[in-house]
């Protein structure tokens, strides 16, 4: 995860670079730099997010619920 911060500095690098009128290889590898850890905390996130939230606050799923009777 340490990598994927300092790989961040390529972000502003690539738009900086863009507006100084660099080099389009430069630009191009400045870009492509800057995506590897902007794809790194997508798919972080995206696993944070298909976790079920019922295993975090300690409650059954409702499916576990269902073949029982409702209390009198």
């Amino acid at each position: 995860m340490k990598l994927l911060a300092i790989l961040l500095l390529f972000v502003p690098a690539a738009i900086a670079a863009e507006f100084l009128h660099a080099n389009p290889v430069l630009i191009f590898a400045l870009s492509a730099l800057a995506i590897v850890p902007l794809s790194g905390f997508l798919g972080h996130a995206t696993e944070e997010i298909s976790t079920p939230r019922w295993r975090t606050r300690r409650t059954p799923p409702a499916r576990a619920l269902a073949g029982r009777s409702p209390a009198p």
